[in-house]
């Protein structure tokens, strides 16, 4: 499992450099304006591909963890939701872009329609990358996650180097990406995987929809809790505060490096585990990806307001007070995330969906105050208060099923920095 989550790290410090680098040469091409008319431009597909899913790729790694000899029959299932979802979505989003984007924003909207292209092969990508995780082959999970990105960005790079770089020419080499990687991935998957006819398409297609009625709650739910905050900034702030709040988060994401690659790690692990003493063991590992976690953030926290202005230009120096609290907020909710995950693996949703709705709730009240803040700032800070009672919630429940005090499940001992610190030295000198 070390070994797992190591190479998730690496997969993640990878996608966060080079998305960081894309993020770098889009802000300094664009401006903050430009910037935030970009996000708003991706938004509102990136919603679409991510609603038209249905939950469905939580449905294919199990299936594929119960059963691997129909792997490839999966695969074929996928390739046939992913066009027919993705095509529901489409027109779907087609018919509400203008309303979704609001009367200040609908300049955007030739652009954002151009982006809907990618939903399909978006939703493809992640059916794939679902089989290898529920294969137990992380190093091509990593891989099928990690495609997109060194081939968006260099299309970024190509547009910059030609002096081309507009909202409408990113978007084209988003949906360009998008698709270039969704085909390699499903290329690789199927020539690695063997023919089992174990069951016919529309069996393993009427059993993956089936599987995911359970999930279909838990995931509209995540849905909302991943992009409620671009939402508000999207209906209501302006862009050049957009794109401040984008450089922000971009920095702040940093902290998922780890907690990302854990949560998917111990989702796997989850699945397979048979008695509770497992489980809390498990939960014991947890803890000590909290101890690096906190370790991380301190680091981050601290070279934050010398790296934007920095690498991204003194017109996003605003953007560093933002990063501050938005890094705390990565941290927990990638804590979080990492025991939510835990749960999910045990077949346990409902403290997910009970500690994220809590999240979302107290991020539309908190923007609806007069703070005396900007709307980002004041966005900010209601998403640090969501984020704790978040926490709160999801680790009394690991600590119910776990048999664990709540305080022994979501703070980590000093024995945990000790023994991670005694790890990592281990490995230095090894090498």
């Amino acid at each position: 499992m070390n070994i797992a989550i190591g190479r998730g790290v690496l997969t993640n410090a990878l996608i966060q450099f080079v998305s960081l680098a894309s993020g770098i040469i889009l802000a300094r091409a664009l401006g903050p304006t430009g910037r935030g008319d970009l996000a708003v431009a991706l938004f509102w597909p990136q919603v679409i591909a991510s609603v038209s899913s249905l939950g469905t790729e939580i449905s294919v790694a199990r299936a594929v963890g119960r059963n691997p000899r129909s792997a490839l029959e999966i695969v074929g299932v996928a390739i046939a939701l992913s066009m027919l979802l993705g095509a529901i979505g489409i027109i779907v989003a087609h018919a509400a872009m203008p309303f979704l984007l609001g009367v200040s924003k609908l300049h955007l909207l030739a652009q954002s329609e151009i982006a809907l292209v990618a939903v399909p092969f978006s939703l493809l990508n992640i059916y794939v990358a679902s089989v290898f995780l529920g294969l137990g082959t992380f190093a091509a999970y990593n891989w099928a996650r990690f495609l997109f990105y060194p081939i968006y960005c260099l299309a970024i790079l190509l547009l910059w180097a030609m002096s081309s770089t507009t909202t409408e020419t990113i978007v084209l080499a988003f949906v360009g990406a998008a698709a270039l990687a969704a085909t390699a991935n499903t290329v690789t998957c199927i020539g690695g995987l063997e023919r089992s006819h174990k069951q016919s398409f529309a069996r393993n297609a009427t059993d993956l929809l089936t599987l995911s009625r359970g999930n279909v709650v838990s995931f509209f739910v995540l849905v909302c809790y991943v992009h409620v905050p671009m939402l508000l900034l999207t209906r209501l702030e302006s862009t050049d505060g957009i794109g401040l709040f984008v450089v922000a988060s971009s920095v702040a994401a940093a902290i998922a490096v780890f907690t990302g690659a854990a949560s998917k790690v111990y989702f796997s692990e989850a699945t397979r585990l048979t008695t509770m003493q497992e489980m809390t063991n498990l939960v014991a590992g947890v803890r000590k990806v909290l101890a690096l976690s906190v370790v991380i953030l301190v680091i981050l926290e601290f070279v934050t307001p010398m790296l934007i202005p920095f690498i991204f230009g003194a017109e996003f120096a605003a953007a560093a007070i933002l990063a501050a609290v938005l890094l705390v907020v990565s941290g927990i909710s990638g804590a979080s995330n990492v025991m939510d995950d835990l749960l999910k693996g045990r077949g346990f949703t409902h403290p997910g969906i009970g500690a994220r709705l809590a999240y979302i709730f107290i991020v539309l009240m908190g923007t609806s105050v007069e703070y005396g803040l900007t709307l980002s700032q004041s966005l900010a800070c209601a998403m640090l208060a969501g984020a704790l009672v978040e926490y709160g919630i999801i680790g009394r429940a690991v600590a119910r099923v776990s048999g664990l005090r709540v305080i022994d499940v979501i703070l980590p001992a000093m024995e945990d920095f000790r023994e991670m610190w005694r790890y990592l030295m281990g490995r230095v000198r090894a090498r």
